[in-house]
């Protein structure tokens, strides 16, 4: 098979991403043959298609990722999870920022064998990567919270079961056995044989509870509630254009926040998506991948354009809707959902339980430059916990784990095994390690297999981002500023996938190591999607070695101790000094 990873071409005389003529082809490619042959690894075109299968392919074999709408999860869904983790992958998974799973190390055989299982629970791998909507997120507990009058899973649901891929080509490849219906089309005719530009991200939260960063996604969408109409809300703000990423020493490309579109009746969310979905399919840019995601467009034709070419979309499907005026929200709120809580179903209870980077480990242990252990022992305690008392479980954006559907009279006993096997509780850890954050990037690990320097969980990491942030907390919290509740989010490049671009403190990754042993990160600073207004964290300092970081959030956490309003967060503190001034104020180390 011709390698096309590298190549440009040409359609109607415009040039066109080589993915593009992939996705053209097929996705099935040459996938299945390289399993039932059981070879190690898949071609550089098949490792492509198969990222909209839900499949990346890494230097230790593969990472599969769940789609799973909002992070909800039955026993029977969370028990295989867990059991896929200890049979296939190794002996962990992770919790992401969209509510989902990864597994890491799945050797090419054994996937048939997970997704025949996920696709047995009703859910799936497939669109929870490539280039369609990804996984959308919504308030983990909102129909289980007493405060809450909207529960936005149902709405979350529809929204993923309408941009499913649908890919027949799926189904053939690792579930053959599965019957499925003739002439159907390769892929869900919203996308078209191209899919989308570039991949597509959704979030639904409330306006009472913005703990999806709905403002970070392509559509943000949020329920304006409203306790005193019967539906609990008055219909949804609409977003378009948030994305954190970016590209090294590419200046065109930066990360930015949903701008406001209008808002919509409850019943027009689903078509007003679909069209916003349409118009990047047919004018996003697919040319240049590293601008192809719908921020850029919003960017190159401005608000009110799109808002037209929306209008329009929705003019062609014979829908009357309009797009009103968007509904103020003078304050946002985002909750962490950890602790114990009522439901509003009587006797039972949810549990949110802080995990350090949304592991879920059985050996806890991962080695690398900062030789730090993370996890714990839990997957395999969970597991038996979740089985055990037949419980739910919920993922938040924040990587954390909610027990939900506990008896009241079971709480004591899972209390007692929570604490004797170690498992830290909301009140056993800080108010600034509860909102911490950092991506998977481990890139310095030796085997047996792979000796030397790999990426062993995403090739695109610069740096150990989650070794160096429980060594980072320890420094804080030793200093004495564990009760600053400011996010500090770290990710090994400048995706952004642990949200750094809107943390109170947020690191990129810089440089790998370097021949003075020394990692380097750039620091932003003041970001939040809380207060007045949801924002961007400002560029502070570029380059700073490992261990100057701590040092300099010191004498930035120093200086807000200090000189801070009443009341002032430290996100209101950062734009009211502004960046310049703390440059100046906060000696370089």
């Amino acid at each position: 098979m011709v390698d096309l990873s590298l190549f440009l071409f040409m359609t109607g005389g415009t040039p066109m991403a080589s993915v593009e003529v992939l996705k053209r082809q097929g996705l099935a490619g040459g996938i299945a043959g390289t399993i039932e042959r059981d070879e190690a690894r898949f071609a550089k075109d098949d490792a492509q298609r198969m990222k909209h299968f839900g499949i990346y392919q890494q230097q230790e074999g593969n990472m599969v990722r769940l789609k799973i709408p909002g992070g909800r999860f039955t026993t029977e869904q969370y028990l295989a999870v867990s059991d896929i983790a200890l049979r296939y992958a190794n002996h962990q998974f992770m919790i992401t920022t969209r509510q989902d799973v990864q597994f890491h190390t799945v050797r090419p055989q054994h996937l048939r064998d997970i997704i025949s299982l996920l696709d047995s629970l009703w859910t799936t791998t497939q669109g929870a990567c490539g280039d369609v909507v990804r996984n959308v997120t919504s308030c983990p507990v909102s129909d289980l919270d007493s405060d809450s009058p909207y529960d936005t899973h149902p709405m979350t649901k529809r929204l993923s079961d309408a941009f499913l891929l649908n890919a027949p080509a799926y189904f053939e490849i690792f579930v053959p056995e599965k019957l499925m219906p003739p002439d159907l089309p390769a892929v869900n005719p919203i996308y078209g044989e191209a899919l989308l530009p570039r991949k597509f991200k959704i979030g639904v939260a409330l306006s009472t509870d913005n703990c999806t960063f709905p403002h970070t996604n392509d559509v943000g969408l949020i329920a304006v509630v409203n306790p005193a109409v019967p539906s609990g809300i008055d219909g949804f703000n609409v977003l378009v254009g948030g994305g954190l990423g970016s590209t090294p020493l590419k200046p065109s490309t930066h990360p930015a926040l949903g701008q406001p579109l209008g808002m919509v009746a409850e019943e027009h969310v689903l078509a007003v998506v679909q069209a916003i979905v349409e118009v990047q399919r047919d004018h996003g840019n697919r040319e240049n991948r590293k601008e192809a995601r719908l921020k850029y467009l919003v960017e190159r034709w401005g608000i009110e354009r799109f808002r037209d070419a929306v209008s329009e979309r929705l003019i062609q499907q014979g829908r009357g809707i309009e797009l009103a005026s968007p509904r103020s929200i003078p304050h946002y709120l985002v909750a962490t959902h950890l602790g114990l809580h009522a439901q509003r179903q009587p006797g039972r209870f949810y549990w949110g339980l802080p995990i350090a980077n949304g592991e879920i480990s059985e050996d806890g242990q991962v080695t690398g430059k900062h030789d730090k252990a993370l996890g714990g022992s839990n997957l395999v305690f969970f597991r038996n916990l979740v089985r055990d008392y037949r419980l739910g479980v919920r993922f938040s954006v924040n990587q954390d784990l909610i027990l939900t559907d506990i008896l009241a009279s079971d709480i004591p006993d899972i209390r007692q095994r929570l604490e004797d096997h170690g498992i830290p509780t909301e009140n056993e850890v800080s108010p600034l390690r509860s909102q911490a954050h950092a991506c998977v990037g481990v890139y310095h690990t030796a085997s047996l297999d792979f000796p030397g320097e790999v990426a062993r969980y995403c090739p695109l990491s610069f740096t150990e981002a989650k070794l160096f942030l429980p060594q980072l907390l320890h420094e804080l919290e030793n200093a004495g500023y564990g009760d600053l509740p400011v996010p500090i989010n770290i990710t090994g490049c400048p995706n952004s996938c642990a949200f750094s671009a809107i943390g109170g403190i947020g690191l990129w990754g810089a440089l790998k190591r370097q021949a003075d042993g020394h990692e380097y990160f750039d620091i932003r600073i003041g970001g939040a999607m809380d207060g007045t207004a949801p924002r961007l964290a400002l560029p502070f300092r570029q380059r700073v070695r490992d261990d100057h970081v701590g040092p300099t959030i010191k004498g930035l956490f120093s200086l807000y101790r200090r000189e801070r309003l009443s009341n002032e967060s430290f996100s209101d503190f950062c734009y009211r000094l502004g960046a310049d001034d703390l440059q100046q104020r906060v000696p370089a180390r």
